[in-house]
């Protein structure tokens, strides 16, 4: 399992960035690209690519995407084809359906996660509070 615990963990290169300081609030952002935030987004977010929440990032809506690294806040429920990773600066407060899921000590999850094997198959939701 990996740790993130370097401010580069957080800087890899994204096709757009929402810097901190910005304020987002739309009823739905959606592309095919990765993105890292930064700053405040309200609303929901559908992205075939690779959502990275900095630790100063919030997100107050769902999430869809294929990959996930959560460092900062989301209140809402998150759908991810692949791997969510919690950092340990990581607040969730909503469900989460994923293939993997990996939470760093430190990081506060609140709700239940639901994980799918290969075949599709969804295990049954066990409530998490780390």
């Amino acid at each position: 399992m990996s740790r993130l615990n370097t401010k580069e963990d957080y800087t890899k290169p994204a096709d757009t960035v929402i810097s901190e300081g910005f304020k987002i609030h739309a009823a739905q952002l959606t592309g095919t690209d990765s993105i890292r935030i930064d700053g405040f987004v309200q609303g929901n977010i559908d992205l075939d690519g690779y959502l990275q929440l900095s630790p100063t990032g919030h997100i107050d809506g769902d999430v869809r995407v294929s990959h996930a690294l959560i460092a900062g806040r989301i209140t809402g429920n998150i759908i991810c084809r692949a791997t969510v990773h919690m950092a340990a600066t990581a607040v969730v407060t909503g469900d989460v359906i994923t293939s993997t899921i990996i939470i760093d000590d430190g990081a506060v999850f609140f709700g239940k996660c639901q994980t799918r094997s290969d075949n599709g198959q969804y295990t049954d939701g066990a409530e998490v509070l780390l």
